[in-house]
């Protein structure tokens, strides 16, 4: 026999008042509703038991109250880049999704939540990053249900301190600034917006005439350019606007001289110092950097070869190297002072036809200079004590190579062929120096510059003639490149810049430093 119940006056059961005449009533309404769910869900079951049972199956119940008794369809989260939960609102019912196993691996979650024909759904981020330190956003978000299980809906996470890419446009006097997708590395022209929740439009940031080179210092926090047409370097700040998340958006500091057609910038692993190759009066200039604000104040500068066109800094610091491209066709070599950021040239060692890059690896042992008219790559071992290089070998590359990247680990190397639109591939002996080749992957049109993101996961090319950035990933074995395809199928691996992109650079995820007024947040310093 079923008992039947009466639920005493007062109680959370006891029949309502009349229903809301206005809006405010209802919001009141919805509010207590929400913040009782929990109890009222606990009471119920006690008095049901009280009462010798819940009155039925749950579809009678459903008939004898007037409640839809039709199809219920299910609504699941593709997960891209998740670790660990994620909070998410579905049409004001909270539910968490968890991702098991490689939180590389994209996952699908089926959300408790199940949704009636003809209605319509919203999926919300609750917080705005769960307890990995995330942030996340939800692709498809908005729909109605047609008869059929919700599917397409994705739920995308990245850093706090987001993973970003600059690209500088030598005919549009402009940066593009982009998100990287953790889990593809493939570029959006996007961030997340902690206020919105949505992944909003990066834009461009103008900077001086004809960019033709960008670097980032070790922190991620500043940003240089240098501007060929205007015979100077520019300094930014990666601002944060939000207290927690890295936007990417640049704001200028400043800009100092340099000598005649600034081609490249590099700064130390101190962060204190940064020198810019002068292609246009064959000479190197040193800079200090303000380590607070990111400012440049001219050292000095001193001769170089013929017609420069990089320059990069020994992992020490103690050293730099400067590949002349013009007739001189060497290397010059330079001692830096460690306290004061000064060059004082060591030696000129011979490269091939038309060196055009170099690159030191991590260990500080060899160096590696591509020659863009010889269509080889030069390889050097580095005396410890004075820098200077003594040849070990040499490895073919493709037509014209012009830009060298090592990556993090000193495992692989790879060199952007603008001859032959593609970008080779090479595992490093750790023993000897030596390059194999181990693959070679096609980009955009003349591909003028090559870097590899910090994690040593992901290989971007600046492609100038066709104005767009390709995308590649490492094999962590091999070192061969595949394209990095997003989640997404609104874009490909190869992305749209402004026009006729110089060169790339990338940043990565950090700590962010405590937010003080009047001063961009940053990553945090060793120490901090």
């Amino acid at each position: 026999m079923i008992q039947k119940c009466t639920f005493p006056a007062g109680s959370h059961l006891a029949p309502h008042n009349p229903a809301p005449k206005n809006i405010d009533e209802r919001l009141t309404m919805n509010s207590h509703i929400k913040n009782m769910k929990v109890l009222l869900a606990s009471s119920v079951a006690l008095l049901l038991a009280g009462c010798g049972g819940g009155g039925g199956s749950g579809d009678e119940g459903d008939k004898a109250g007037g409640t839809d008794t039709g199809p219920k369809f299910s609504l699941s989260v593709k997960q891209n880049g998740l670790v660990g939960g994620f909070w998410l609102d579905v049409n004001g019912e909270t539910t968490v999704a968890t991702e098991a196993g490689d939180p590389s691996t994209p996952g699908v979650t089926l959300l408790s939540t199940r949704l009636s024909d003809r209605t319509g759904y919203t999926v919300k981020p609750i917080n705005d990053a769960s307890t990995s330190g995330q942030i996340c956003s939800v692709g498809n978000a908005r729909g109605v249900v047609n008869g059929a299980n919700i599917t397409n809906v994705t739920l995308n996470c990245g850093p706090k301190a987001s993973l970003l890419a600059y690209a500088t446009n030598q005919d549009q006097n402009s940066i593009s600034l982009y998100y990287i997708d953790v889990g593809t590395g493939a570029l959006t022209g996007n961030h997340f917006d902690a206020a919105s929740r949505l992944l909003v439009s990066n834009g461009t940031t103008t900077t001086g005439n004809k960019p033709t080179a960008i670097t980032i210092d070790p922190t991620g926090q500043f940003v240089y350019v240098t501007n060929r047409g205007d015979d100077q370097v520019a300094a930014f700040s990666i601002n944060n606007t939000d207290p927690n998340v890295m936007t990417g958006k640049l704001t200028l500091i400043g800009t100092a001289p340099t000598a005649s057609l600034p081609s490249a910038v590099t700064v130390s692993p101190s962060g204190k110092f940064a020198y810019v190759a002068n292609g246009g009066s064959g000479s190197v200039s040193a800079y200090s950097i303000d380590t607070s604000m990111g400012g440049l104040t001219p050292i000095a500068t001193v001769p170089a070869g013929d017609a420069p066109q990089s320059v990069t800094v020994h992992p020490t610091g103690k050293f730099a190297y400067v590949a002349n491209a013009g007739k001189t066709n060497n290397v010059s070599v330079y001692a830096i002072n460690t306290a004061k950021g000064s060059l004082t040239q060591v030696t000129t060692v011979t490269a091939g036809t038309a060196p055009w890059s170099v690159a030191v690896s991590p260990s500080g042992t060899y160096a590696y200079v591509v020659n863009a008219g010889s269509d080889s790559v030069s390889i050097f071992k580095i005396n410890s004590t004075t820098g200077d290089l003594s040849p070990v070998g040499t490895a073919a590359t493709g037509v014209n190579p012009l830009s060298i990247a090592l990556d993090p680990n000193g495992q692989f190397a790879y060199v952007a062929n603008v001859g032959s639109n593609s970008v080779s591939a090479y595992s490093i002996d750790s023993s000897t120096g030596l390059l194999t080749q181990v693959g070679n992957a096609a980009t955009g049109s003349q591909p003028v510059s090559v870097t590899i993101d910090r994690s040593g996961r992901l290989v971007y090319t600046a492609n100038e003639s066709s104005s767009t950035v390709s995308a590649f990933k490492i094999n962590m074995s091999s070192g061969a490149l595949s394209l990095a395809v997003p989640a997404s199928s609104m874009t490909t691996s190869n992305i749209a810049t402004g026009a006729r992109p110089s060169s790339i650079a990338t940043t990565t995820g950090c700590t962010l430093a405590p937010l003080v007024t009047g001063i961009p947040r940053r990553c945090k310093r060793a120490g901090e």
